[in-house]
This record gives structure tokens, sequence and C-alpha cells, in this order.
């Protein structure tokens, strides 16, 4: 399956969602997106990996009895009915891509900025807490957060906001002194 195969997916998920009358369709919309969001947590096990390979071979009735039993018939009629489609192409490593389309579709239309924070320790709980106001407070809009850690950064922090980069980071920082101070001639 093709990354724009992804994205078609995508959006027929979203359509489905937003289907003009459909009662609560903004709790369905929230609904597939947070399943697809724990498909693609549990789908980076080699274990269900495995396992959803070996359905493929399943007929299409087991299959989605078989489903239903394991996510104890709490799974969206239209996320099962993907996953068994990516089950029978074999195509399961797609998930990835068809969550991150979807999110996208998701966030635009409730105004949810998708930050990336990117820091060289793990932050505590208020530290986490204060970079958010900070950012909420220049935009009120909602935000889903991720927290990341990457010791090459020394210090500071890197902020990926709707894929716009703020970089802080004392790495960055380091670099431009550098460059300033190697480009130029200074008078000793």
């Amino acid at each position: 399956m093709k990354k724009n195969l992804s994205l078609k997916i995508a959006k027929a998920l979203f359509r489905f969602a937003e289907k003009p009358g459909k009662p609560g369709k903004e709790e369905l919309g929230k609904k597939i997106f947070t399943e697809l969001k724990a498909l693609v947590a549990i789908s980076d096990d080699e274990g269900f990996k495995k396992t959803l390979l070996h359905l493929s071979s399943v007929d299409g009735e087991k299959l989605v009895k078989l489903l239903d039993e394991v996510f104890e018939k709490k799974l969206e009629t239209s996320v099962r009915n993907i996953l068994i489609l990516l089950i029978k192409s074999r195509a399961t490593e797609q998930l990835p891509e068809l969550y991150e389309a979807y999110k996208k579709l998701y966030f635009r239309r409730e105004h949810i900025a998708d930050v990336t924070i990117i820091s060289a320790r793990e932050l505590n709980e208020s530290e986490k807490k204060s970079i958010l106001e900070k950012l909420e407070s220049k935009k009120h809009t909602a935000m889903h957060e991720n927290f990341l850690v990457n010791a090459e950064l020394i210090g500071g922090v890197q902020i990926y906001k709707n894929n716009f980069l703020t970089d802080l980071s004392v790495k960055t920082y380091l670099e431009k002194l550098k460059h300033h101070l190697t480009s130029h001639e200074y008078a000793i």
C-alpha cells in the first residue's frame, strides 16, 4: 500500500466521521483518532506484528469475530473494518501513516496544535506544565503534546509546533557561536 492510499483511507474515515446529520460526530472523530493512536502504539510490538501477519489467512467472518473478541467489541466498526483491510492486504505497516494522515485532518478540524517538545533530559511535570502554559498563552488553541529526550541538545529545548521549529537548545546556540567566531576576523 502506498502513502497516497493511506491518505485516501484516512480521508474516507474522516468523511465518514463528519457525515452531516450523524449524531455524535465530534465524539466519533475523537474515538477514531484515539483508536488509531492505540493501534499504532501496539503495532510496534513484534509479537503483535507476527499475529497480524498470521491473521491474513483467516477468512472474513472469523476475522471480524476474532477482532471483536480481542477488542471486546469496543473497537469502532469503521476502524475494525480498516484494520481488516490492512490485515488482508498484508499492509499493517501502513497503520502509522494512516494515523498521521487522520491526525492532521482531525487536528485541523478541532483547531488542535500538534506540539513536540524535545529536551536534553527528561522534564519533570512542573517543567512540562510551564512550557505548555507559555505556548498556550501565545495562542489560545488546544494542544496535543509529545515530549521526547535527545541528550545531544546539551540543554534547552526544541519545540515543533505544527511542523514549525523553535530551537532554543544549547547545541544550536554553540553551533551558531562557533560559526560566528570562525567566520569573522577578530583583531587580537
